[in-house]
């Protein structure tokens, strides 16, 4: 018995040792890298992932293959709970999912499984505003035409996107959105908007949203009420943020709160347990994707917009979320119903 032991501990040590050897193209070499993204094919932030998997493995040591798995469920937490809790935390497995869920566990949301502060960010491709957007056939012309009648939106979970701003434009706007929960991602909320299930969808980044809908916007066919963000996008010079339509210097706060996941956009982050040289290799690998030429056209021909930030970046950026007053944090978690 003692001579098992002594074989099995020398067998761990050698192998701990010879993976703390191991370098990062030694560890990437005919792996497969997996993109979780926590939304449905089609939708914003899976046309991100997939532009971003078709490039990123020519990056990495080891060139391995990268590939987007679809988790779908509960605004993204399905898909953030799965990358920090259970999948692999060797660095073979990258997160994409919303920044709201950032704010929802620093708020103490219950079905959280992750730390927002541990999280480890490999970067973002945009900063985009969010918006609620209306068809013109459902005679929403202004987010002014919310306040007058009952608007049926689609719903995918407390922590999305497409049920968040809604409820906190109820909250502190006045408007009488109706959240139809039981949709699963952007795509899913386009769909039953085209079908007339609903008159108008929430979630929609306006980088996803040009690249999708731009001619709809240009001819009035696709009207956008309402923006989310830091400021206004210059493709929308008139149409109000959030914070322009309250008044009270709380509100505004909590306005500037919500938007604040702009300003870390489509990121990608890693479990927090991954190595910190494969941490280092992956965000070199991204920072030279983001200029890779074939990247770019790949991006141009799908008509996303990027403006891509480093994992520093992000990482001080998610920082400042929780730089926020608690006060303040509980009051937003409260109209949010977290």
């Amino acid at each position: 018995m003692r001579r098992a032991a002594t074989l099995a501990l020398i067998t761990l040590i050698a192998s701990v040792t010879t993976d703390a050897a191991q370098t990062p193209a030694d560890f990437y070499k005919g792996k497969t890298v997996n993109i979780v993204c926590g939304y449905g094919v089609g939708g914003g932030y899976d046309l991100y992932a997939r532009t971003l998997a078709r490039h990123l493995g020519d990056h990495i040591p080891g060139r391995p293959a990268v590939v987007v798995q679809n988790m779908t469920g509960a605004g993204g937490m399905r898909a953030a709970n799965a990358v920090y809790t259970t999948l692999a935390k060797d660095g073979s497995v990258i997160a994409c999912t919303n920044p709201i869920l950032l704010m929802y566990q620093l708020m103490g949301g219950q079905q959280a499984r992750y730390e927002t502060g541990r999280l480890q960010w490999i970067g973002s491709l945009d900063e985009p505003n969010n918006a609620i957007i209306a068809l013109a056939s459902s005679g929403l012309r202004s987010i002014d035409d919310a306040k007058q009648r009952e608007v049926p939106v689609p719903g995918d979970g407390p922590t999305s996107s497409m049920s968040l701003y809604p409820t906190a434009t109820n909250a502190l706007v006045g408007t009488r959105f109706r959240i139809i929960d039981g949709y699963t991602g952007s795509a899913a909320g386009d769909l039953a908007m085209q079908r007339g299930e609903v008159d108008a969808r929430s979630g929609a980044t306006l980088g996803s949203l040009f690249a999708q809908y731009g001619n709809a916007i240009r001819d009035h066919k696709l009207n956008v009420l309402i923006q989310f963000g830091p400021q206004r996008s210059p493709r929308l010079p008139d149409v109000p943020l959030l914070q322009d339509l309250v008044t009270s210097a709380r509100a505004k706060q909590i306005a500037e709160i919500l938007g604040l996941p702009a300003t870390v956009g489509p990121g990608y982050w890693m479990a927090p347990d991954v190595p910190e040289e494969r941490i280092a290799a992956m965000r070199k690998a991204f920072e030279a994707t983001v200029v890779d030429p074939a990247f770019l056209a790949s991006a141009k021909q799908v008509r996303l917009d990027l403006v891509p930030r480093t994992g520093v970046a992000v990482q001080a950026a998610v920082n400042a979320v929780a730089a926020y007053p608690k006060d303040v944090l509980a009051e937003t978690a409260k109209i949010l119903r977290w």
